[in-house]
């Protein structure tokens, strides 16, 4: 009884992260974004969004209300605006009953242009942030939304695709700008000799950690019990340090050999929200049963071959 207790709470639990996690990704407004090359460094950036039925966007700025319309703000300092923003489409002015005064709105399909001015090389993907405010008869959502603007003409700015500009030498630097001072000489001889010995001494302060340090003893008295020798207590020890770095190792393999993989995916794995919900109801499982409130067994035949 207790075990399907405990299934029901978390299937509940599961249905309302479900049901959270949806009401976070969803948005009210569907964004398309194109740049046109004019002249020289100047683009016009067009924004094509479309409203969900029912709901309106607050498409000016409105003095008393405290809203400021459509912002478009972009994350490279390069970038400059070149005049106000436009906004057309089904424009009309309502009276508000959430703030209570006249405000200008644009519902269903609406076009945003605003004229920039790019100094240098042109990404093919210019990141931008928009921020707005929408609203429907009884509720006021304010929104956040990173988009990528295709621009045409741009340069593919990836770390494979980088620009080399011939009158620069990375070698040989104008200014010191800091770093660990290793030289590409330097590196070829003991560069990987000094990040092993800061990987180790990084890992030693790794084990004062709160989640490591308390298991030191519980490892050691493991160890130290389990053989009938302290020769086979060390063999033990270090065949256990052994496959742990051999995990690791094989991990990191194939990012030396496939140039496609990506060594952001084992990030992506971890923090992964399904996968981290899974892990949890894994440890909240065997967190209950180590507190006595059931027990959890092997098959008679399996701890039999494990014996």
């Amino acid at each position: 009884m207790h075990l399907k207790k405990i299934f029901s709470l978390l299937a509940v639990f599961l249905v309302l992260f479900q049901v959270k996690a949806r009401a976070q990704d969803s948005t009210i407004v569907q964004w398309q974004a194109t740049g046109k090359k004019l002249n020289g460094g100047q683009y016009e950036i067009r924004l094509v969004g479309t409203v969900k039925a029912g709901w309106h966007v607050y498409a000016r700025p409105n003095v008393a209300a405290g809203l400021e319309g459509i912002g478009i703000s972009f994350t490279d300092s390069s970038i400059q605006k070149n005049g106000e923003k436009e906004v057309a489409g089904d424009l009309k002015s309502i009276e508000d009953k959430i703030f209570g005064s006249q405000t200008e709105v644009v519902s269903g399909n609406f076009t945003v242009t605003q004229k920039i001015t790019v100094t240098g090389a042109v990404p093919a993907q210019l990141k931008a942030m928009l921020l707005y405010n929408t609203a429907d008869a009884a509720s006021f959502i304010p929104e956040e939304k990173k988009i990528d603007i295709s621009m045409e003409g741009g340069v593919d700015m990836s770390a494979g695709n980088r620009i080399l500009i011939p009158t620069i030498d990375l070698r040989k630097p104008v200014n010191d700008c800091g770093g660990t001072g290793i030289s590409v000489e330097e590196s070829a001889s003991g560069g990987i000799l000094t990040v092993f010995l800061l990987g180790f001494l990084g890992g030693l302060v790794a084990l004062i950690t709160p989640c490591v340090f308390p298991m030191i003893p519980l490892t050691v008295s493991f160890f130290t019990k389990k053989a009938i020798s302290k020769r086979q207590g060390v063999f033990n020890a270090t065949l256990y340090g052994f496959f742990i770095f051999l995990i690791y190792v094989l991990l990191s393999v194939p990012f030396y050999f496939i140039d496609s993989a990506s060594p952001e995916i084992l990030n992506s794995v971890s923090t992964n929200p399904w996968l981290n919900v899974i892990f949890f109801a894994v440890f909240i499982v065997f967190a209950l049963s180590f507190f006595g409130l059931y027990e959890i067994s092997l098959p008679s035949g399996f701890s039999g071959k494990t014996d």
